[in-house]
């Protein structure tokens, strides 16, 4: 379906599918600008895959890609912070018993 005169967007119709799937979820319609779904069908046709799959991948990377910045920026980094934390683990380790041979075991 093409756009209309002055009209840069074109409608799709998408839904989920995958080659192991036999059933098929509703659809919907999503207006998107033409260069944009000419780049999605040519995407789709290098992957030998439909327009929907194209995008389910690109939106999944998206949201991994989130997770991972969200994950990175909460979590301490410093290798300094790292040896702290190893400190307090090793303490453990030595928790005042007598140290005990084990070379028996190899």
């Amino acid at each position: 379906m093409e756009g209309e005169e002055g009209d840069p967007c074109i409608q799709i119709y998408l839904h989920k599918s995958r080659l192991s799937c036999m059933t098929q979820a509703p659809t919907t319609t999503v207006r998107i600008p033409i260069d944009l779904r000419r780049q999605l069908a040519e995407q789709a046709r290098s992957r030998q895959s439909t327009m929907a799959s194209v995008i389910e991948t690109a939106l999944t990377a998206l949201i991994e890609e989130e997770f991972w910045r969200r994950m990175n920026e909460t979590m301490p980094q410093s290798a300094e912070h790292i040896d702290q934390d190893s400190q307090v683990w090793d303490a453990t380790l030595a928790d005042g018993l007598v140290e005990e041979d084990w070379s028996w075991i190899t």
